[in-house]
């Protein structure tokens, strides 16, 4: 487990913001603004996921990501992602899987 937290704090940046944030016990969703289009935001998130391991799928609307045993969808409406986390290994720390999600979508 200790490959899974170096791995995906390697995904991680500082927070630049603090997201609006729901849960339930199992999952996690948080939305926040972002600036420029989609497809720039996306293009970002690809080439972070790529370098990092991490899988992303998607389009400017809607997509899935994978890495280090997390799950999670994305939707984009305007100028707002929201994030949903599905699934995390069950020793890591909600704060590090939602801030390491997070920065993948800078």
């Amino acid at each position: 487990m200790l490959l899974f937290a170096f791995g995906f704090m390697m995904l991680s940046e500082s927070p630049r913001s603090t997201p609006e944030m729901s849960s339930n016990a199992t999952q996690k969703s948080f939305s926040r603004k972002f600036e420029g289009s989609a497809a720039d935001l996306l293009q970002r998130a690809r080439q972070h996921a790529k370098s990092h391991g991490a899988t992303l799928v998607g389009d400017e609307v809607s997509g899935t990501f994978t890495a280090y045993g997390v799950e999670g969808t994305y939707q984009i409406q305007k100028q707002t992602i929201t994030i949903k986390i599905l699934k995390k290994p069950f020793v890591a720390p909600w704060n590090m899987v939602e801030e390491s999600v997070d920065n993948l979508f800078r």
